[in-house]
């Protein structure tokens, strides 16, 4: 009797689990649709979402044509037709970046249930629902919530393969056309490309009956073909226009960068408690990593994931020790296996009920739930780490603004204008040309000029032409903006007299220069410089102000930067 009762509860104990694992998925996803739309029209939009609207507002040949050489069309394309059903909002453009990163949720849980289990598929789930990483760029009007759905497809057919799974034509063409899609949606894709075809090398090698070798390089022909109209324009315009912009090289401390940005959805490495607690996680999942490698009964697909996660991020940072490139949110669709890496180990090392193995699992499990909730908070409540004051800018032109005032923003700053409802015109302009600084100004009487200070390289030959004919009056800071009011006198030149001398890899070839300012006010010099040969330094133009009696009053030290901010080196 006794027995019969021991295994009629342990029954509905069983059933009881059964019915709570197929809920908690559905449950996640509510959980993951809330903390995405939760304050998801609370923040201004920035600089690129105020682009992404422009360009959405175009028709489909405008979006293609008026398209920097440095962004895919695909994502704008879509943006276009969504806002014709919602409108042009916080809340509808960031709409449609929620409902890929929901999509995720479930998509991550079949996933992982088919490659690894129930156990492992719940973790991963979780840990998806709750990233603050996922959180914040479901928030931001920009493809990249798209990517890791996109990268999670890509890795299924991967696994399939791995599992000695023949795909049949169907699925080659759907690789295939997940790898064109992706490289239509962002150019780094192209690493995802390469990590397949570099795994599917391997698998052939291994075991060339692993897969048909004419489907597989059949499906990278058709991705070679679907995407080469696109690839001419790319040759096309760095053939007019040179080399890609280059935005503060990442140098020793990029595995660092993008560490704890996977982990918190910004750049946390100077937060006096995010930074040690997601490095204290790091350490942590290293040693767990090994550890379950040991003990793991499906070895083999976990090392799949490990492959899928770590190959691309190693060919990644060597393309950015190359060519350093701009920020670790390109790269975010490498997330996917990196999650569900870490809830096998959670599932893997709890299993196993071993003193050491449960306390490792523990303490990852631990560290990552703090880091994510103290991720969340900073993502919704820290000031610090908002989007730019876009919104703030355009409230405070509204109130100080004429219509005989002019207001002058960042090249490609749709954010502003996208607030701004006042009389004054707003001109977005390449501040770096002279001629059509000297033309906008003209019959003003002040100059509203907002910029981001990440742009303060550029902004110095304006601010020297407004100052050499107007008077610098005053300014404000906002978010992630600096904003500076002249006043203007009759006319704005720039005439730089020509000079010669020669510094070996330079030349200088031009120079002018203020030759009386008042006590209060700055001296303004222009330099003109000629690169006389290809040289692996970067100069800096070293300027030093002395009185009539040979004393040090000031000095700068600039980098030599042409019209597209490329240092010397470059």
């Amino acid at each position: 009797m006794t027995n019969r009762l021991n295994v009629k509860l342990s029954a509905n104990k069983a059933n009881r689990s059964v019915a709570v694992a197929r809920v908690l998925p559905y449950l996640l996803v509510l959980v993951a649709f809330a903390l995405r739309i939760y304050r998801i029209d609370y923040q201004s939009i920035w600089r690129d979402e105020g682009a992404s609207f422009y360009l959405a507002k175009l028709s489909i040949p405008s979006i293609v044509t008026s398209l920097p050489y440095d962004w895919p069309p695909f994502y704008f394309i879509l943006l276009h037709f969504w806002t014709r059903l919602t409108g042009f909002s916080e809340l509808s453009g960031r709409f449609f970046s929620l409902i890929f990163g929901v999509l995720l949720v479930p998509s991550v849980y079949f996933v992982t249930r088919k490659v690894f289990g129930m156990r492992t598929a719940l973790a991963a789930t979780a840990i998806t629902a709750f990233s603050p990483l996922y959180v914040v760029y479901s928030q931001e009007i920009r493809t990249y919530s798209m990517l890791p759905l996109l990268y999670l497809f890509i890795i299924n057919k991967l696994y399939q393969l791995a599992g000695r799974k023949e795909l049949a034509w169907r699925e080659w063409i759907e690789l295939a056309t997940a790898e064109v899609l992706g490289m239509y949606l962002h150019y780094f894709s192209v690493f995802a490309v390469a990590y397949v075809n570099l795994f599917l090398a391997v698998l052939w090698l291994r075991n060339r009956g692993a897969i048909k070798l004419h489907r597989w390089l059949s499906s990278q022909v058709l991705v070679a073909l679907s995407y080469a109209p696109w690839a001419w324009k790319i040759i096309e315009t760095q053939t007019i226009e040179g080399l890609p912009i280059i935005v503060g090289a990442i140098k020793f401390d990029l595995v660092s960068l993008t560490w704890h940005f996977f982990i918190g959805g910004h750049d946390l490495r100077g937060h006096y408690l995010f930074a040690p607690l997601s490095s204290m996680l790091a350490i942590a999942f290293f040693i767990a990593l090994l550890l379950t490698f040991r003990i793991d009964n499906r070895r083999h697909e976990t090392m799949v994931t490990f492959c899928h996660w770590i190959v691309p991020m190693c060919i990644t940072f060597i393309a950015w020790w190359w060519i350093p490139l701009i920020h670790p949110r390109y790269i975010l669709m490498f997330t996917v296996p990196l999650f569900i890496l870490m809830s096998r180990i959670i599932v893997v090392l709890i299993e196993a009920r071993r003193g050491l193995t449960t306390l490792m699992s523990a303490l990852v499990a631990t560290v990552l739930m703090a880091t994510f909730v103290l991720g969340l908070d900073i993502a919704y409540f820290d000031s610090g780490y908002f989007k730019d004051g876009a919104r703030e800018v355009a409230e405070y032109l509204q109130h100080h603004c004429t219509a005989d005032d002019i207001i002058i923003v960042y090249a490609w700053d749709y954010a502003i204008p996208y607030y701004y409802t006042g009389n004054a015109p707003i001109v977005m302009m390449d501040i770096r040309d002279p001629s059509l600084l000297e033309e906008v100004v003209q019959g003003k009487n002040r100059v509203f000029h907002a910029y981001p200070p990440i742009t303060w390289r550029d902004s110095v030959l304006s601010s020297f032409l407004l100052e050499v004919e107007g008077k610098f009056v005053g300014g404000e800071r906002f978010k992630d903006y600096n904003l500076k009011i002249y006043e203007l006198g009759q006319n704005i030149s720039l005439k730089v007299q020509p000079s010669s001398a020669n510094f070996g890899d330079l030349r200088l070839t031009g120079a002018s220069y203020q030759s009386e300012a008042e006590a209060d006010d700055a001296i303004c010099l222009a330099l003109s410089w000629q690169l006389n040969r290809a040289t692996k330094r970067n100069y800096n133009a070293v300027v030093i102000l002395w009185d009539e009696v040979g004393r040090r009053l000031s000095s700068a030290d600039v980098p030599l930067l042409n019209k597209r901010s490329l240092s010397t080196r470059h």
